[in-house]
């Protein structure tokens, strides 16, 4: 069974940030993870592909579709899980609050207490 998980976060000088995603991809190939941001990567077992274009090509052979197709799958997968989660609540009449837990912990609560979303952000405690 293949798994898809996604950090994101800031790199870059604390003057300047830029945004990047981190697709973590486990599936018959190993473990690639596939970093956009301020620069594109691609990394698979041991070895690291540092170009772009090399880090896209080896992306698609190694996981079997583009980044961006991987990418939408995944917040499909997303979607359909707050959905879910949604209409299980109905009876709250959708009312949430936005906490933070430990360091780079985000949760979405619902009106009767349970937790429908959870966000971790490593980039706030490194």
């Amino acid at each position: 069974m293949t798994t898809i998980s996604m950090t994101t976060g800031s790199e870059g000088p604390s003057y300047d940030p830029y945004h990047y995603e981190e697709m973590t991809i486990e599936g018959r190939n190993g473990t690639v993870v596939f970093h956009s941001g301020l620069g594109t990567w691609l990394k698979h077992n041991k070895r690291t592909f540092k170009n772009e274009d090399e880090a896209v090509l080896m992306f698609e052979v190694l996981v079997g579709v583009p980044p961006h197709v991987a990418l939408r799958a995944y917040w499909e997968v997303e979607n359909r899980k707050a959905q879910a989660l949604w209409r299980k609540h109905r009876h709250c009449k959708g009312e949430t609050k936005n906490t933070h837990g430990y360091p780079g912990e985000h949760f979405t609560i619902c009106g009767c207490g349970e937790i429908l979303d959870y966000h971790f952000n490593r980039s706030e405690i490194e």
